[in-house]
């Protein structure tokens, strides 16, 4: 038999480098499974100990009737991590979609939104409660799961898909029962009519704003419940050119607020590369633009015009809007506006009107040029009423080379807020 020594002497060298690859490689394999499983132990612990904390905050609000806003009520980033790790390792994370939601995202809005007005209904006091008692079958299963492997990080490691399969599992099993499932389907103290008068209202609007179209509500998307979402998709309106193509809108309307935003979430638009005369195109959305806003009022200041590129490209014009009344800049009455290059409205929002009386602030700019240091320049000083009805001032100060936005309360004089998120309603008025 002959043997082709060149084919032997190559293979053999394939397998030796095989071999190193997988020397070097097994047991970072192993060292990077078991840092994960580490971050698993720590995660799951730390979850169960969230829980508690948000207990201690949820009787505080119904033994004391406390009203008091925290600033988170259950810690998001620790909620978060527990649930990514969930869903990373679960063969069946949907079937823990409940459980999962409540905790990642809806329950520090839904108790805010609960504390908000300062009082706790009969219906928001069930919904606390059943949440504390949620709240301690899942301690119990946390600490019983913790206990039965000797709550070391060895032995959590060893069997971590499991423990964490066996706590979601009874996570959303508890969650859907008749106790429990007012949890789930709590939407607020608002009623079918409420959902059907701000349909009404939304519609009102995106017929101005799109065109006359019916809305349909989706529960589904509705996770908050003090914000109402309706769906619909209609035929594209462009200022280029007509085709068949149909953009898919969600409507959301907070009821907290007042607030309505029409956003498109499923459309192609034409590339600016496209277009011959770019300056024509860009007159004509800023025509559309005030065609649009003046539906609404004739005494709106656009305060900003921002031309968004996407590289070289035009990809759409933001449009910002706000009223000024007894020298306040009132966001109850703004309305920013979004138009793609094509003429597509991607975005727009606006408050319902409440006409609630503008108040003026009890202090006035000098009063709250006091509470800053001269080490800091001023640059600028207004009132703004919020979209909650609240009357702060703004501040605009540059200290060294940098600028800095400080809101401060129009009659109390606290600081709400300092950083760099400026609003610039008191420049290029329109």
């Amino acid at each position: 038999m002959k043997f082709n020594m060149k084919y032997l002497t190559k293979k053999r060298i394939i397998n030796i480098l095989i071999t190193i690859i997988l020397c070097i490689a097994i047991p970072r394999i192993e060292n990077y499974t078991y840092e994960f499983k580490d971050i698993m132990y720590r995660d799951f612990r730390n979850f169960g100990t969230e829980l508690e904390n948000l207990n201690e905050k949820i009787l505080k609000k119904l033994v004391f009737k406390d009203t008091t806003m925290e600033e988170e009520f259950i810690n998001s980033k620790i909620a978060h991590s527990f649930i990514n790790n969930n869903s990373i390792i679960s063969r069946h994370s949907s079937d823990y979609d409940g459980f999962e939601e409540m905790y990642d995202y809806k329950i520090n809005g839904t108790i805010e939104n609960i504390l908000y007005d300062g009082k706790i209904t009969d219906s928001e006091e069930k919904y606390l409660s059943l949440l504390y008692s949620y709240n301690n079958e899942l301690i119990k299963e946390h600490n019983n799961l913790l206990d039965k492997y000797n709550a070391s990080n060895t032995m959590f490691n060893k069997r971590s898909l499991k423990i964490y399969e066996v706590f979601s599992s009874k996570a959303e099993s508890l969650l859907n029962t008749s106790k429990y499932r007012f949890l789930q389907d709590y939407v607020g103290e608002y009623k079918k009519e409420d959902i059907e008068e701000a349909k009404r209202y939304c519609e009102e609007i995106f017929a101005k704003v799109v065109k006359n179209k019916d809305l349909k509500y989706s529960k589904d998307l509705s996770a908050d419940p003090y914000m109402y979402i309706y769906e619909t998709k209609v035929q594209v309106d462009r200022v280029i050119e007509d085709n068949e193509d149909y953009v898919e809108y969600n409507v959301e309307f907070y009821n907290r607020t007042g607030s309505m935003n029409i956003e498109a979430v499923a459309y192609s638009v034409l590339e600016s590369t496209n277009l011959i005369d770019k300056e024509k195109v860009i007159k004509k959305l800023d025509n559309k633009a005030k065609k649009i806003v003046s539906k609404f009022s004739n005494d709106l200041i656009n305060y900003e015009r921002k031309v968004i590129y996407d590289g070289k490209n035009i990809e759409c014009i933001k449009y910002s809007y706000i009223e000024e009344d007894k020298g306040i800049y009132d966001e109850m009455k703004g309305i920013e506006l979004v138009l793609e290059i094509d003429g597509l409205v991607s975005s727009f929002s606006i408050v319902y009107p409440n006409n609630k009386e503008l108040v003026t602030p009890k202090l006035s700019k000098d009063d709250i040029l006091e509470k800053i240091d001269e080490k800091a320049e001023i640059k600028d000083i207004f009132p703004i009423r919020n979209v909650e009805n609240e009357i702060e001032y703004e501040v605009h100060l540059k200290y060294k080379d940098d600028m800095y936005a400080a809101v401060f309360d129009g009659n109390e004089g606290n600081l709400k807020y300092y950083g760099k998120e400026i609003r610039n309603y008191n420049q290029n008025k329109e």
